[in-house]
Order: structure tokens, then C-alpha cells, then sequence
């Protein structure tokens, strides 16, 4: 589908610069990820209900802050909502990550080395949250920097 351009700009993209919660008006558009500017905390990017059927979204990372304590997470709206799909990253050797059903959020986690360029899409079959994601590289233990976490 076309992202429709209008008096110069596009609707079909949302810049994020600090914490936020997206809507069904979102859905469908590029998400713009910039944590740059977040100090000492993580940029919170909240989802909608999973029970909004067809909603979707594609996430880009632009750039993160460089303390340890900001990532850039996107977050379930319900911690009864569930992730499935799978995160691959590009080091070597090619590692896949899966979702688990305690999973809350996707973390892009700047101290293992995430970057730009990192992105996932997620999509509502109205019962979970599909992802696919593809990150650049792995920490030090081999793990993408694009990650599955579980936050109670």
C-alpha cells in the first residue's frame, strides 16, 4: 500500500521521542524511534489492546541514548497480551530469537549495542501480537540486541 503524501508531509509516519502510547490512528504507520534525548530512563512505546484485529505497525530505530538505562521498549498494553514471531540478528553466526508467553515488551538494548537501523513490525491477529524483527548484531554472549524481555 502507498503512504499517501499530503501538503508535503507523510501521514504515514509517527516520530517518537520520549515515552508514548500509540493508538488505532497509528496503525499502519512507520514508527520513528529516537531515544536520543531520553536521560537516564528507557523511551516507553505502549501498544494498543491486542484485541484491535488487523492493527499493525512497523518500528525503526533511529538512535538510543548511550547509558545503560536507555533502551528504547515497546510495551504490551496488558501483561495478559502475548508476543509470537521471531527476532533475527546479524552477527555471526545468524541467531533467531522466539517469543515466550511471558514476554512483555521488545527491547532494543542500547548496552548490548543496538543501532540504528534495527526494526520490527508487529501485527494483532485480535488474540496476539505477530513480530518479526531484524537487529544488526549480538552482545557479547551471542544474544541479539533486539530482544524478547519479560518486565512484571
Amino acid at each position: 500500500m502507498a503512504r499517501p503524501y499530503f501538503g508535503g508531509t507523510s501521514i504515514g509516519v509517527r516520530d517518537v521521542t520520549s515515552s508514548a502510547t500509540l493508538g488505532m490512528a497509528d496503525s499502519g504507520k512507520t514508527i520513528i524511534l529516537d531515544g536520543s534525548g531520553v536521560e537516564d530512563a528507557a523511551l516507553l512505546v505502549t501498544l494498543p489492546a491486542v484485541s484491535n484485529k488487523g492493527c499493525e505497525y512497523s518500528f525503526i530505530l533511529k538512535a538510543i541514548g548511550n547509558e545503560a538505562a536507555e533502551d528504547v521498549d515497546i510495551v504490551q498494553a496488558s501483561a495478559s497480551d502475548d508476543f509470537v514471531g521471531f527476532i533475527v540478528s546479524a552477527g555471526d553466526p545468524v541467531t533467531i530469537a522466539s517469543a515466550n508467553a511471558s514476554d512483555t515488551r521488545i527491547r532494543f538494548d542500547q548496552s548490548a549495542g543496538a543501532a540504528a537501523g534495527d526494526w520490527c513490525h508487529v501485527i494483532s491477529d485480535g488474540s496476539k501480537w505477530h513480530i518479526f524483527g531484524v537487529c544488526s548484531s549480538q552482545d557479547s554472549s551471542g544474544n541479539s540486541v533486539l530482544k524478547f524481555v519479560e518486565v512484571s
